[in-house]
Parts: structure tokens; C-alpha cells; sequence
């Protein structure tokens, strides 16, 4: 089964992502992965820090020879910040303003250190902090490149920041995606990107941040991933899960759910219909999914990111040393991460395709697995649909 696990700390030697399942026969560099970490440090709002921040990564174990060779994959991106920091984290320093004792509202400071005993926040800030997302796209990079071998797109595109929805076509074209990935505002339309750069200014004027919505899809899923005979199988709950795992991302919608659940009956199912011999919907409020199993429609959904905590204008936080309520403490911060939740997402709906993919045509060498893939859409009869429908 594939699984990734992640370890590392913000200011920390690095972050590591450790796959296991991968078959055998994939070719993998570091350059498969750095272009995936770039996207993730892009875009409209972004703080300073990305600028400081430069991702080396390292493949530590798991390809010979450039081929993925069955074994765990280890891959580690390492902080470049850490020598400045080393003699702090690594206890040989004191600095009581780096200790941080005031908890900020809405970050994970004060459940965290009251749930392993801390009486400061750094040990609870540095794995907590959205550092830790390298682990998941460093990860993404491996599973969106297998699931290329299976014609298999991953995209996001942002489709609302703060309370303006931004308008975009019905009709998304994977042209379009590419398109959308090469933008800095993660979007569509240069009327889109104004409202963005406006809201962000604004934003930063103030002091504060913002949050939004973001589509994510990936075209080309074959019909018959996951299952409805067990949870822990549907593809929904595998998507959901992950979705969640991202910092800020407070809901998740899969296909139309919240549209779907306003209509009635008969508005919100997908009919079945016929198109050159083959079995269509005339819709997808399903995204993609029907009973935990993917249905042969591209398969998308949206995440609800609130806004980032850190606040340049500090709201009140709690001392964990004093037990007095004061200001919250300030970190260089990002005002809008737009750009980063989509390729952060990509990732995670990568994972949930492919663990399941992998589940189901099995194989421990890649061409095995591709074997087993052609035979099945051959007796099926199906033909992805490269475009994305809202």
C-alpha cells in the first residue's frame, strides 16, 4: 500500500517525505521535485521568507541508477536557514525571545503545549508551521510523475479570496490549468487577477490576511478507484482526509456538494447519457465520484482556507509562563497563500488517486502496473474526458 509519512521542523536540518509502495521502473531526479517546490513558494501575497527560502533537495535512498528501485523512497529538502539556528535548536544557545511564551489564536501554540508540556511555543510552532507542506509537494512531485504514465492530470485553480467570488468559465480546458499554473494569481482573467491584487493590497494595508477557496481535479481518473465496501476506501473519505491535513483548509466540498444540496433530487444527479458509443454524464455534481468509487468524470472538489493567523496588528494571545493574557507575538508571515494551497492540494489529491490506483492494478514493477491498466480500460470501453466541467 502506498503510504508517504513526513518528519521535520521549520528551522530544522530539513524536511523529509519517506514513500513506501512505489513500484520499481519509475525514472526520478531531484529536478522531477524542484519545479513542484518552486510553484509552492509563488505567488500573490506571498511573505519575504520565500525569498530567503531555497529548497535543496536530496534523494536519500530508494532510486538506483535514476529508477525508482521498490524500496522506500526518502526524499530531503533541506532548510537552508538552519546553520543560523542550529545553536539554538540544538540547546548549545539560550535566546528567550526565540522561546516564545504568548500562544496566538488560531495557531496550534496553545493546544499544542498544553498537550506535550511546554511551557514556550517553539517546540509546538516549528513542526506546526506550514514549512512542514515541502514534505507533502515533494511527495506530490513523485505521484503526480507515476500518474502521468496513466495520462493523468492534476490541477487547482482559486476560485474565491475573502467574500469575492472570482468568475470563471464553465468550461476548463487542461490547456487552461497550464495556464493557470504559470500565474502567479492562480487563476483565470485578467478581471480575476485585479480583484486579487486588490484585496491583498487592501489587506496588507491593514495588517492582516486573507483566505479563500480553491477548485482541485485531476482529468483522466479511470472509473472503478476506491470502493464503497469499506470506508477507509472511498475515495471521498481518502480525499477529504488529506485535504484536511492541510494548514489553514477548514472545509472541504467534493464535486458540487454544497450547490447539490440546495436542489432538488432530480437537478442534482448525474444523468447518463451517450456520446459516440461511449457511457457520459450530462453533468458532474458528483465530481467524479459516486458511493466512494470514481465514475469516469474528472474528479474534483473544493478546500476553504481560512485566513493566516499571524497578524501584523497582534490580537490577544495567553502567556503560558505568566497565565496573563497579552499581545501575540509577531513572525514575518504571508498575507494570501492562494498559489500554494492549489499546488499544496494537487499533492494531496495526487496521493488519494494513486494509492488507490496502485490498490487496484497492483504491480511491483511500473510497466506490470501499466499492463494491468490497459487490460482494464480495454473491457471497459473508456475514454477520459480531458476538461474540467463546473
Amino acid at each position: 500500500m502506498l503510504k508517504l509519512v513526513t518528519a521535520g521542523e521549520s528551522h530544522g536540518r530539513g524536511m523529509l517525505s519517506v514513500i513506501y509502495g512505489l513500484p520499481s521502473g519509475i525514472e526520478l531526479s531531484a529536478s522531477d521535485i524542484s519545479q513542484e517546490l518552486l510553484l509552492r513558494r509563488k505567488g500573490y501575497g506571498r511573505g519575504h521568507r520565500m525569498n530567503i527560502e531555497k529548497d535543496e533537495i536530496e534523494i536519500i535512498s530508494g532510486v538506483f541508477k535514476g529508477m525508482t528501485n521498490g524500496a522506500p523512497l526518502s526524499i530531503l529538502v533541506r532548510n537552508t536557514e538552519y546553520p543560523k539556528w542550529a545553536p539554538y535548536i540544538e540547546g548549545l544557545e539560550e535566546n528567550e525571545e526565540l522561546d516564545r511564551e504568548v500562544a496566538r489564536p488560531g495557531h496550534a501554540d496553545f493546544s499544542g503545549a498544553i498537550k506535550f508540556k511546554f511551557d514556550i511555543v517553539r517546540p509546538v510552532l516549528e513542526r506546526a508551521s506550514a514549512r512542514h507542506t515541502v514534505s507533502y509537494v515533494a511527495a506530490g512531485a513523485v505521484f503526480k510523475k507515476v500518474l502521468k504514465e496513466f495520462d493523468i492530470e492534476i490541477g487547482s485553480i482559486l476560485d474565491a479570496i475573502g467574500n469575492k467570488k472570482l468568475t470563471l468559465p464553465s468550461k476548463i480546458t487542461l490547456n487552461e490549468l497550464k495556464e493557470v499554473k504559470e500565474s502567479d494569481y492562480h487563476t483565470l482573467g485578467r478581471e480575476n487577477e485585479m480583484i486579487i491584487r486588490s484585496m491583498v493590497d487592501k489587506a496588507e494595508s491593514m495588517g492582516t490576511t486573507l483566505g479563500g477557496s480553491v477548485i482541485f481535479c485531476a482529468l483522466g481518473v479511470v472509473p472503478g478507484l476506491g470502493s464503497y465496501a469499506d470506508y477507509q476506501f472511498r475515495m471521498d473519505f481518502k480525499i477529504g482526509g488529506l485535504m484536511h491535513a492541510i494548514p489553514s483548509v477548514k472545509a472541504v466540498e467534493i464535486g458540487s456538494g454544497i450547490k447539490a444540496s440546495q436542489l432538488f433530487g432530480f437537478e442534482a444527479l448525474d444523468e447518463f447519457k451517450t456520446e459516440k458509443n461511449l457511457v457520459v454524464r450530462d453533468s458532474n455534481f458528483s465530481g467524479g465520484i459516486e458511493g466512494g468509487v470514481t465514475n469516469g468524470e474528472p474528479v474534483f472538489g473544493r478546500i476553504y482556507f481560512k485566513p493566516i493567523p499571524t497578524q501584523k496588528k497582534p490580537l490577544k494571545g495567553f502567556n503560558l509562563r505568566t497565565q496573563k493574557v497579552e499581545d501575540a507575538f509577531y513572525e514575518r508571515s504571508d498575507i494570501f497563500v492562494g498559489k500554494a494551497i492549489g499546488i499544496i492540494a494537487e499533492a494531496m489529491l495526487s496521493y488519494a488517486i494513486l494509492q488507490s490506483l496502485l490498490e487496484k492494478f497492483g504491480g511491483d514493477n511500473i510497466e506490470e502496473t501499466i499492463q494491468s491498466y490497459k487490460r482494464y480500460v480495454k473491457r471497459i470501453k473508456w475514454k477520459a474526458r480531458k476538461e474540467l466541467h463546473l
